[in-house]
């Protein structure tokens, strides 16, 4: 039976028993007349280090982010610090050759480094630890070799690799497994509390940061005006655009990433002694676990259960997503309780590495970072010291690698084909699909949502809340209008095209989209 345990990530969760309540930060309400060398559009992970670098470097620097400081992705994490990506090196030589492989392997290395010295630096408590991180093969056959071949070709692009017969030395012997590749002098941390802990140290360097302050719009030269949602304007010279995918259309990015949704919980245990020390990782990408201990060596990090952000699985709730992660904890762990649960959303570049720099041709002041899959701490710490080095224009040896500007047909046609393949299927299939097989108002209980019947053949999205009273919206995503989903398992909807996300009332939880869904 899956825990009805309520949506907290543990991070922020033991980070507020922990230390309390982080400092909150002002709204935007007016006009704000000066003019900042770089605002930075989103306080994630990519925004608050990139900050961080431009304001060392004497830069004045502007913060706005749509929700609260550091509780997007990077907060709904496992929060591995890794340069091993499952079986990633393999694939980058046969994509991209040995040199861009060895390039991603080195810039990956040199990020852990750049993290554990900026926590040293500001003397940031967040339990910070190296560890080994051990992708393994569930498979005697294919998955075998692909493990010994990625070991080998993790150890050209920089890594320390190994290939290891047995995982059993540490993780429960009812794993099956056939051998492991080992990647050694990786880490584990509170990603939240790290980036509470920038956000401490640009605020004490006098830096503005603004929550709850949505962009809506970016005028497209320099120096760019921002407006908010509710029509307030700042203007900066140059603008980083850190939002997990950017909320500007006119980059097109939107068109070259898949987004992907899974499923985490943390649980302790009843036999302590059962728990593991280092970082694992499943070869299987379609029903990938991801686990890993706290620092303390108290909680257990499970992650895995994912699909396609909006294609919501079919079937009793508890048998996928949280249910599926938790049963797959309690066949192999002593599990005493589920103590938190929370969803992570990524998403995958076309030509399989990411999209960093210069938003679009003809702009030299506008830059994105997007497309990290799911190992985005690394590869969005790379992003923030190659963004910083663009804006002052500093060589940096890896930015050629990863040009956001980038169309290359060569490496992206197939898997570029597909997701426009995937985004036609919704657009006009969900559309089908909900007259076809929609819900009756009437039957949604407190707390639940779905794509209703509207008239004859009308449909909308609804929600009733937990008062009894039913919310109804077009159930057009207000980006480009592919029809919504709702997940149960996080109770809110979900554009299945590019992975916008809606509450139940219909407020945005996460872009490209900057508007609520449209109220019927």
């Amino acid at each position: 039976m899956a825990s009805t345990t309520q949506l907290c990530s543990y991070w922020f969760k033991s980070h507020a028993e922990k230390y309390g309540r982080p400092r909150t930060y002002p709204k935007i309400t007016r006009d704000i007349p000066d003019r900042y060398d770089v605002a930075v559009i989103g306080a994630g992970w990519f925004g608050l280090n990139t900050a961080l670098k431009l304001h060392e470097q004497g830069k004045k620097i502007i913060v706005i982010e749509a929700s609260k400081v550091g509780q997007g992705t990077a907060n709904n994490s496992t929060a591995k610090i890794s340069s091993q990506h499952q079986i990633k090196y393999t694939n980058l030589i046969k994509k991209h050759g040995k040199d861009l492989a060895f390039n991603f392997g080195t810039m990956n290395e040199e990020a852990i480094l750049d993290i554990e010295n900026t926590i040293k630096k500001y003397n940031i408590p967040c339990d910070w630890k190296r560890a080994a991180h051990i992708v393994f093969a569930e498979e005697s056959g294919k998955e075998f070799d692909e493990i010994k071949a990625e070991a080998m070709n993790a150890n050209l692009s920089g890594l320390k690799a190994s290939f290891q017969q047995s995982i059993h030395d540490d993780a429960p012997s009812t794993i099956q497994h056939y051998g492991a590749m080992r990647v050694d002098d990786q880490a584990f941390m509170n990603t939240y509390s790290y980036l509470v802990g920038i956000a401490d140290a640009l605020h004490n360097g006098k830096v503005e940061i603004y929550e709850d302050s949505r962009i809506g719009d970016i005028s497209f030269g320099a120096p760019h005006k921002l407006t908010t949602v509710d029509g307030h304007k700042i203007e900066a010279q140059k603008v980083v655009v850190a939002t997990h995918l950017p909320i500007i259309d006119r980059s097109g990015h939107f068109s070259l990433v898949e987004p992907s949704r899974s499923y985490c919980i943390a649980v302790t245990l009843t036999d302590e002694s059962k728990m593991i020390k280092e970082m694992y990782i499943n070869e299987n990408s379609s029903k990938t676990i991801s686990l890993r201990p706290t620092a303390d060596g108290k909680v257990l990090i499970l992650c895995g259960g994912g699909h396609s952000t909006g294609e919501i699985p079919k079937g009793d709730p508890s048998t996928w997503g949280y249910g599926a992660v938790e049963s797959w904890a309690r066949k192999h762990f002593p599990v005493k309780e589920v103590i938190a649960k929370w969803s992570a959303m990524d998403y995958y570049p076309a030509d399989k590495i990411p999209y960093i720099g210069l938003a679009h041709h003809g702009s030299d002041s506008l830059y994105v970072a997007t497309g990290f899959g799911k190992w985005g701490f690394t590869q969005g710490m790379a992003a923030a010291q190659i963004v910083t080095d663009l804006i002052l224009g500093n060589p940096n040896k890896y930015a050629r690698y990863f040009d956001a500007r980038r169309w290359d047909l060569t490496h992206t046609a197939m898997t570029a084909a597909m997701i426009q393949a995937h985004v036609t299927k919704h657009f006009v299939g969900d559309r089908i699909s909900h007259i076809m097989s929609s819900n009756d108002i009437e039957d949604l209980v407190p707390g639940e949502g779905a794509i209703c019947k509207d008239g004859i053949v009308g449909t909308v999205a609804a929600f009733r809340d937990e008062q009894g009273v039913i919310h109804k919206f077009d159930p057009k995503c207000t980006h480009l209008g592919c029809h919504v989903n709702w997940n149960p398992q996080n109770k809110n909807f979900e554009c299945p095209c590019h992975g916008s996300v809606f509450t139940g009332t219909g407020e945005v939880l996460h872009g490209p989209t900057t508007l609520p869904l449209k109220k019927k």
